[in-house]
């Protein structure tokens, strides 16, 4: 039932999509509809919808920055001001567009000026499409200019951050901003490139570098081992020390950390490697399939519960002053399944746990046909808790991160690529840099991609040893990668990402998202209109909105098999009205969903990836189906509705 669905679904989308996109087209050629698309934008001046949608526009994008307050962070500060100006944006020009819609077509037939066009040689879905279209190209440009002025704004207020930065650096030393550099990671020295351009070491001179020796001598420079690092320099190049670079170069690049902070975790259009499937690491080297580590668990968890079981049962005849039978030491077939369930849903929860020198491998795999850009490091995205009921969120854990290219048995051709130690809080989102590429050794050649040739990447996730010296207790930790409800891993746990795009091109795929959107409420206000007065369709329109709104409530109540609140005992109660509430919002949630849950504001907002096939698939289900259907039944009924009977005395 559900492939014939999709398989009409499917249909329905893609002969939509083609007759709207078509339409539009033929809107624009076509001298009669072109007539309605004016008379459309008249009734936008004549009732100045446009002017008050243009006010409001003018107020959400100049008034809510300076309102809006973030997190006291750059970043914080951008998500909201990304989250707060689209979301209004979107409201006001929502607003707009139903209102145009039902107006338009609706007080045109109430005033009998729709009489003037339908006497012309001109087909009513014709009327119906110039509507929509006349429309949709008023949204499109207040929605173009209003994405622009955000844009600009955001733009503005990241450049900001490395202007204003810079000027506060202008007064430091030379020293003082070496020390930063070196403390925020900045290169200090200039880096010599090989034929194959790999960094091939540090650039060396003879010239007396006074900044240098300053800076070995501070305390920073200390810090960093320094001294050390310039000794073993001069030894090995004949006394001569690393070039510093130009001073005025790196004071720009210090004053730029907080911008290239932002650019890299929110103005950015970040995508996902797919995750293949997890592995339970007993070593880096041995790696076992999940199944295994849970079969074994969940057999001696089953045999405990087994035990207990009869114990009670033996416990509770006794206090009861009976006798215990033979039958009464063996678990039945029905509490022996009972028994089962109980256990699947308490091992779920042990099942993602790493005890002590053990862990997890994630394995993922590049997409196809993409080509990797080998100078950007990649992000790995996780959370980890304390299974422990009492512990401090200040508590630090050690964590082992390695990443093995290719196949499992790669770790032993290669070893792995990355191998780095942290020490983290629980119940956080930890975002650790991959790099790339590595380099093979000298017979095999220069740079490979991390994914090795088979386009996998297996990131080992380990809960070491613990460092005694340091007070470090041995603790568990749960990595929750398995969905609550089905016990499958789910993708969205753990998540390797990569930069799929810049900010620009993720902003402009969210307005077209957005005008999706838009063309679904502009063909559901023409469909009200056709049949109703302005009042009435009006109020319709919100009433099928706030249904849309609902579906988070909907879905809840289909999870639970019933619309009541109350228990009976540990059962929720059902009712008679469940008999139709789930049906039909089993029906809504299948259409509504399709059409609003694409989230392009927050994944904006989020620095991830809004990408082209989720723009197509927007405009698949809002136009190819929404739009057509919506449009679709609106003509039909407009077709068949006697223009001579106006809307008031219609009622």
């Amino acid at each position: 039932m559900d492939s014939l669905l999709k398989l009409i679904f499917s249909i329905i989308g893609t002969v939509g999509l083609i007759a709207t996109v078509g339409g539009c087209v033929y809107a624009l050629v076509n001298p009669r509809i072109r007539a309605v698309v004016k008379v459309a934008w008249k009734a936008a001046f004549r009732f100045r919808v446009f002017w008050v949608m243009a006010v409001l526009l003018v107020v959400s994008v100049g008034v809510i920055p300076l309102i809006v307050k973030g997190d006291g962070t750059a970043e914080g500060l951008t998500q909201v001001l990304v989250t707060y100006t689209l979301t209004m944006i979107t409201a006001v020009l929502a607003t707009g567009v139903l209102w145009l819609s039902v107006g338009t077509l609706a007080r045109d037939i109430g005033e009998s000026h729709i009489q003037m066009i339908a006497v012309k040689p001109i087909a009513r879905w014709q009327i119906i499409l110039g509507k929509w279209v006349g429309v949709m190209s008023l949204n499109l440009l207040l929605l173009a200019v209003g994405g622009a002025v955000v844009y600009g704004l955001v733009e503005y207020r990241a450049n900001k951050l490395t202007w204003d930065r810079l000027e506060e650096l202008e007064p430091r030393s030379d020293l003082e901003i070496a020390q930063m550099a070196l403390e925020t990671g900045r290169q200090i020295f200039v880096m010599e490139e090989g034929e194959d351009g790999r960094i091939v070491g540090v650039q060396p001179t003879k010239k007396d570098q006074p900044l240098l020796s300053e800076l070995a001598q501070s305390e920073i420079g200390l810090g960093n081992n320094l001294p050390n690092l310039l000794a073993r320099y001069r030894q090995d190049y004949d006394g001569q020390t690393p070039l510093l670079r130009d001073i005025q170069e790196v004071r720009e690049e210090v004053a730029s950390n907080e911008e290239d902070a932002l650019r890299t975790r929110v103005l950015v259009g970040r995508a996902n490697f797919a995750l293949e499937g997890v592995l339970y690491s007993l070593s880096p080297e041995v790696n076992r399939p999940l199944d295994e580590k849970y079969t074994d668990e969940m057999e001696g968890l089953l045999k405990q519960m087994r035990e207990e079981f009869i114990v009670q049962r033996v416990e509770a005849i006794e206090q009861s002053g009976g006798t215990v039978e033979e039958q009464d030491l063996v678990v039945s077939l029905k509490d022996e399944q009972l028994l089962k369930n109980r256990a699947r849903l308490i091992h779920r929860i042990y099942a993602q746990v790493m005890k002590p020198e053990t862990g997890f491998l994630f394995r993922f795999k590049k997409p196809f046909g993409y080509d990797l850009d080998e100078e950007a490091p990649l992000h790995l995205q996780f959370e980890f808790e304390d299974p422990k009921l009492s512990y401090s969120t200040d508590d630090r854990y050690d964590i082992h991160v390695l990443a093995v290219p290719g196949e499992v048995e790669g770790m032993i051709e290669h070893g792995p690529v990355m191998n780095n130690a942290y020490r983290l809080k629980a119940r956080m989102e930890h975002k650790i840099a991959v790099p790339s590429k590595f380099y093979r050794s000298e017979e095999d050649g220069g740079a490979m991609s991390v994914f090795g040739e088979e386009d996998f990447l297996n990131i080992i996730i380990r809960n070491p040893v613990p460092d005694l010296t340091n007070n470090v207790s041995i603790a568990s930790m749960k990595i929750p990668f398995l969905d609550e409800d089905t016990g499958e891993v789910n993708p969205a746990s753990v998540q390797l990402l990569y930069r799929e795009s810049g900010f620009a091109v993720n902003y402009a795929r969210s307005l077209g998202i957005i005008f999706a959107w838009l063309g679904v409420l502009c063909a559901l206000g023409l469909l009200a209109s056709s049949f109703m007065s302005f009042s009435m369709g009006t109020f319709a329109c919100i009433g099928v909105l706030l249904a849309a709104s609902a579906t988070g409530l909907m879905k809840d109540v289909i999870k639970d098999e019933t619309i009541m609140q109350t228990y009976t005992g540990a059962q929720r109660d059902s009712s008679v009205i469940d008999w139709y509430a789930l049906p039909a919002f089993k029906v809504l949630v299948g259409l509504i969903s399709p059409m609003k849950d694409f989230s392009p504001i927050e994944n904006l907002a989020n620095g991830k990836s809004i990408t082209w096939s989720e723009m197509g698939r927007a405009y698949f289900y809002n136009w190819g189906c929404a739009v057509f259907l919506l449009g679709g039944l609106g003509s039909v009924i407009f077709s068949r509705r006697q223009l001579a009977i106006t809307g008031v005395n219609s009622q």
